[in-house]
C-alpha cells in the first residue's frame, strides 16, 4: 500500500446519545457524516453503541467501489468457521507454530490477488486484499484466537507483529515470500550493540532501560495502531484512493468519517486539504458548498494555524458576492450566515463576518429604498461592530437625510436628530447634521417670535448661537438666519427698544454676512 500517510479510529464512546452528545464541539459531527447506505450507516450507529471488534470489523466491509455491499453474516460466519478450524490446531503449540499456521490457513483460503484500491470487503467477494484489509484479517483471527500481536504502521506499509513482548514474530501480509519472521536473541543483541557503537543511543540509556524495551523503542519505531483503528485507517485510504483522481466530492465523505471515527493530526491534515480544494471551487450555489467552509471554520477554531481567518473572511465576502449581490438571494444568504456565523468561535472574526453582513444588506436597502423599520436595525447592527468604517458612516447619514426629505417639521426633526444621535454618536460631530440642527433651532426661533412667544424664540437663538460657537465648522442656512432675527428685531422695535433691535440684526449678519435683507434693516434703522 504505497501511500503518503494511513490513519486511526476512536473507540471510547459507550453509548450512541452520550456520543452525540460528545461530538457538539467536533470538527466533524455524526449528523455531517455522508453515508453509502442504511446498511453503513447501522454499522456505524453500532459501533458507537458499542466499539466490539465485531463491530468494528463490521466497519471494514464498506467496499470501496460501488458495487453490492458484502453479506455481513456471510462474512463473519466464513472467517468464525477458519478460526474455530485454527483453534484446534494451535493449541499447545510453540508461538511461532501458532502463528505459522494462522498465516498459513488465512492466506491460502482468503488471499488470492494483492490489489492497492481495497478493502475488506474485497476479500471475501474476489480475494483480493492489500495491507490494510489484509491486516485486519489477521488482526481479527488473531485477536480471536487469543493470540497478542501489535499492529504498525509506517507511511506507506502496514504490518504486524505476534508476541511483541515476546518472540516477537513479524507478519508481513502482502509477501508471501516473506510472509513470517521471527527475531531471536542473537538478533536483538547485535541490533543493539550497532545502536550503541553508532552512538544512537546512550550508555545511561542502555544501563537503565531492558534489552526489550531498547530493542522494541529503536526497532519498531512505527506507529502502533489497534484493530479498531484500521477501520479509520481503510475509510482515509477510500479519500486518498479518490484523491488520486481529483475526485474531491466523493473524496470528503470518506475522510469525514475517517476523522469522525478517529480526530488524528493526518486525518486533520487531509480533511483541510480536501475542504480547500472543494471551496476553491464553490460558487456557494448550495447549502452543501456553504457547510464545507463551515467545516473550514471548525478547523481554525481548534487552532489550525493553515486555515486563516482572513481567508475564511475572503470566502463569506464571496458568499455575499455571489449569494446576495449576483442573484439577490436574500433567503438563502441569511441561511448561509447563520450557518458560517455559528460555526465560528473567533469572536474577532465572528464580528467581521457579522460586520460585511449588516453592512451590504444596509447598503443594498439604501440603494433599494428599503423602509426605515428594515433599513435602520441593519445600519444599527453594522455601526455597534464597528464604528469607525467611513463607508457606513456615509451610508448612516445619507439614510438619514433621506428619510427627512419629505418632513418639514423642525420640531419632529430635531426629536428624530436626538434619537439619530444616540444611536450614531458620530453624528454629533457631523457639519452636515450640525447645520440641520441649527436650521431648526432658528426655525423654531422664527415660529415662537411669530406667534410673540418671544422668551421660547430666544431661547431657541441661543441654543443656535451655542451651537455655533462650540461647532465653529457650521453655516447655517441664511434664510433660516434672515427670518429668524428680522422678526426679533422687530419685535423689539416695535416695542421702541431700537438698540435691542440694532443689536439682533448685526448678530444675525455674524452668521449670515450677505443678508439682504438684514443689512437693509440696519440702514432702515
Amino acid at each position: 500500500m504505497k501511500r503518503p500517510a494511513l490513519f486511526f479510529v476512536f473507540f471510547f464512546l459507550v453509548t450512541f446519545a452520550s456520543s452525540l452528545r460528545s461530538q457538539t464541539d467536533s470538527i466533524v459531527k455524526f449528523s455531517d457524516l455522508s453515508f453509502r447506505d442504511e446498511e453503513e450507516k447501522a454499522a456505524f450507529r453500532n459501533y458507537i453503541a458499542q466499539s466490539s471488534i465485531d463491530n468494528a470489523f463490521d466497519l471494514f466491509l464498506t467496499p470501496y467501489d460501488k458495487g453490492n455491499r458484502t453479506d455481513a453474516a456471510a462474512a463473519h460466519k466464513k472467517i468464525n468457521e477458519s478460526i474455530a478450524s485454527l483453534q484446534q490446531q494451535i493449541n499447545g503449540k510453540p508461538d511461532a507454530k501458532k502463528v505459522k499456521l494462522v498465516y498459513d490457513q488465512i492466506h491460502a483460503t482468503f488471499f488470492k490477488v494483492y490489489k492497492l484500491h481495497n478493502s475488506l470487503a474485497n476479500i471475501f467477494e474476489a480475494g483480493e486484499y492489500n495491507c490494510v484489509s489484509a491486516s485486519a484479517l489477521y488482526s481479527y483471527a488473531f485477536l480471536k484466537l487469543g493470540i497478542p500481536h501489535q499492529i504498525m504502521q509506517t507511511p506507506e506499509h502496514v504490518y504486524l507483529v505476534a508476541y511483541p513482548e515476546g518472540t516477537k514474530i513479524v507478519i508481513e501480509t502482502t509477501n508471501p515470500q516473506v510472509g513470517y519472521f521471527e527475531f531471536n536473541d542473537k538478533f536483538v543483541e547485535k541490533y543493539l550493540k550497532y545502536l550503541e557503537e553508532g552512538k544512537l543511543i546512550s550508555k545511561a540509556e542502555s544501563d537503565s532501560t531492558t534489552t526489550t524495551q531498547l530493542f522494541n523503542k529503536y526497532y519498531f519505531s512505527s506507529e502502533k495502531v489497534s484493530f479498531n483503528q484500521l477501520a479509520s485507517l481503510q475509510y482515509s485510504n477510500y479519500a486518498l484512493y479518490k484523491q488520486d483522481y481529483k475526485n474531491y466530492e466523493d473524496e470528503l465523505p470518506q475522510i469525514e468519517k475517517a476523522y469522525f471515527l478517529y480526530p488524528s493530526e493526518r486525518h486533520q491534515n487531509i480533511l483541510r486539504a480536501t475542504l480547500i480544494n472543494l471551496v476553491s471551487k464553490n460558487e456557494y450555489e448550495n447549502p452543501e458548498q456553504v457547510s464545507n467552509l463551515a467545516m473550514l471554520c471548525h478547523l481554525n477554531n481548534s487552532g489550525d494555524k493553515n486555515v486563516e481567518a482572513v481567508q475564511l473572511e475572503e470566502e463569506f465576502n464571496r458568499i455575499i458576492r455571489n449569494q446576495l449581490i449576483k442573484n439577490s438571494n436574500y433567503v438563502q444568504f441569511d441561511q448561509s450566515f447563520a450557518a458560517i456565523y455559528n460555526a465560528i468561535s473567533d469572536t474577532v472574526l465572528k464580528n467581521k463576518i457579522a460586520f460585511n453582513y449588516h453592512y451590504e444588506l444596509a447598503r443594498l436597502g439604501y440603494l433599494n429604498s428599503k423602509p426605515q423599520d428594515y433599513e435602520l436595525p441593519q445600519l444599527e447592527a453594522s455601526y455597534k461592530l464597528n464604528p469607525q468604517d467611513a463607508d457606513l458612516r456615509s451610508i448612516i447619514l445619507a439614510n438619514f437625510v433621506k428619510s427627512q426629505e419629505h418632513d418639514t417639521d423642525s420640531k419632529e426633526v430635531l426629536g428624530e436628530l436626538k434619537a439619530f444621535i444616540a444611536k450614531f454618536d458620530f453624528a454629533d460631530d457631523n457639519t452636515d447634521i450640525n447645520i440641520v440642527k441649527s436650521n431648526c433651532y432658528l426655525d423654531l426661533a422664527y415660529q415662537s417670535f411669530y406667534l410673540e412667544d418671544v422668551a421660547k424664540g430666544e431661547n431657541y437663538l441661543k441654543l443656535f448661537e451655542d451651537l455655533c460657537r462650540n461647532k465653529k465648522e457650521v453655516v447655517p442656512t441664511a434664510g433660516f438666519v434672515e427670518r429668524a432675527y428680522a422678526t426679533v428685531a422687530t419685535i423689539y422695535y416695535k416695542r421702541g427698544n431700537t438698540a435691542k433691535a440694532k443689536q439682533l440684526l448685526k448678530k444675525g449678519l455674524e452668521y449670515a454676512p450677505d443678508s439682504f435683507g438684514l443689512a437693509q434693516r440696519i440702514k432702515q434703522l
